[in-house]
């Protein structure tokens, strides 16, 4: 049995990678999933979909899942859209699944990208997105009277786990999934939260005192390596 110097609780599950890396540095990850996230796969959003891809719009993504509940409608290699994103993940799934679109701007978060569309004075804003989002962005697109078609390509349902065991950390990954875990837990006032950017993290200082650590990029690859570097960093 190997022996870990820290425990960290992850919020949804990780790559066996990621796992195998946290154990070679003495760092045991427990997973456990917070959220469900499921791409609908409608009639009537497929042909939605479908349509808008033959038009030049302003396409705005904040999360990965969006761009792949999209992928999974169309055939996205064929969309000319001019892209505004989040960094990290959700840019990573852009570029792999709009190979012919142009990412014109991303930012670490919704109201941010806002102020870019703003600014551009963009027009024929399309902003795919799941059940559950922030407000930022649409508020700020209303408050400037900017015509904004929302369209939501997946679901995400809180599975509010209750957690039993002491953890010295947690990966938080999402604001759906922080909203889940602090509906029926809260951590020890020493573990140290992982957000995995700058509007999780912004999100995780509204439910916690605790020390809040954000990662480098937007990514679980990034999460997992910011957390292990600051607790081989510990004295």
């Amino acid at each position: 049995m190997p022996v870990y110097k820290y425990r960290i609780l992850s919020t949804k599950r990780l790559d066996t990678a990621l796992l195998q890396t946290a154990a070679e540095s003495g760092i045991q990850i427990i997973p456990r999933a917070f959220i469900n996230v499921s791409y609908l796969q409608t009639n009537k959003l497929r042909q939605q979909i479908n349509k808008l891809i033959t038009r030049e719009i302003n396409a705005v993504f904040t999360s990965a899942n969006a761009v792949k509940a999209v992928a999974a409608l169309a055939d996205t290699s064929q969309a000319k859209w001019e892209m505004y994103c989040l960094p990290g993940a959700t840019i990573e799934a852009v570029t792999e699944f709009f190979p012919n679109s142009q990412v014109v701007a991303n930012a670490v978060s919704s109201a941010a990208l806002a102020m870019i569309l703003l600014q551009r004075q963009a027009t024929d804003i399309v902003f795919f997105c799941g059940n559950i989002r922030r407000d930022e962005l649409p508020a700020m697109m209303q408050q400037h009277n900017i015509p904004l078609e929302e369209v939501t390509v997946y679901e995400t349902t809180e599975l509010k786990s209750t957690i039993v065991g002491k953890y010295d950390g947690i990966l938080f990954y999402s604001p759906s999934g922080i909203k889940s875990y602090f509906a029926n837990n809260t951590p020890a006032p020493g573990v140290i939260c992982f957000a995995i950017g700058e509007t999780t993290g912004g999100v995780l200082r509204e439910h916690t005192q605790n020390t809040i650590v954000v990662s480098s990029a937007a990514t679980s690859a990034a999460l997992v390596n910011t957390a292990i570097h600051y607790f081989n960093n510990q004295s």
